[in-house]
């Protein structure tokens, strides 16, 4: 996935700028879907149902993966320390330009703590940034290795049929195509037996 999201880095820092071109995400079959840059600079994002019950779950030391432009901060600053990370240097240069200094450039399958975390974030479906179920399963060792005794790992899944399915796509902006990247998501069946064999308790949150 290295580099496959540079061209949505481009697109947001323009945006930050004023230029409100359009972004689009395009599939393997040459389906197109318009992406809102927009709502990443909204001063408080709304968030979906599964949204808010991670950010209200969240506690302590926080880490948030994926952080973006820092949509989620201000929420999960109220809920204890945040630490935000993105690997797009310019995801992570408009959050500190909008005054979010805890946000730092890193790779999650590289990121190194002296600390442990007791709650660590993947929203926007971040789960999916592993690509494929070894790569997940790398992920998830990664992240139990992060986690304090009696941490947590938040995020919000798309509950799929069969063990999991891979989206395929790329980014499009100003006439220029990204590298491909897979998206993984699971079932929740599957998820579980994945978190167990790392030995993490899964718990399939249901929204009231």
């Amino acid at each position: 996935m290295k580099g496959a999201f540079d061209l949505f880095g481009e697109a947001l820092l323009a945006y930050s700028k004023g230029d409100k071109t359009k972004f689009f995400f395009e599939d393997i079959h040459g389906r197109r879907y318009e992406e809102e840059i927009g709502k990443f600079f909204r001063k408080k994002r709304p968030y979906y149902p599964n949204e808010r019950k991670i950010v209200s779950l969240a506690k302590g030391k926080i880490l948030e993966i994926g952080c973006g432009v820092g949509g989620f901060i201000p929420g999960l600053m109220k809920k204890g320390e945040v630490l935000g990370i993105d690997s797009s240097s310019n995801m992570v240069s408009i959050a500190k330009k909008r005054g979010f200094k805890n946000v730092k450039q890193a790779d999650i399958f590289k990121f190194k703590s002296n600390e442990h975390f007791d709650t660590i974030c993947l929203l926007d479906e971040n789960l999916g940034i592993a690509e494929t179920v070894n790569g997940t399963k790398i992920l998830l060792k990664r992240l139990s290795n992060l986690l304090k005794e009696d941490g947590q790992i938040l995020a919000n899944v798309e509950n799929v049929k069969g063990k999991y399915s891979i989206w395929k796509a790329r980014c499009l902006y100003k006439n220029k195509k990204g590298k491909y990247f897979r998206w993984i998501k699971f079932n929740s069946d599957y998820l579980k037996k994945l978190c167990n064999e790392q030995k993490l308790n899964f718990e399939d949150m249901q929204l009231e």
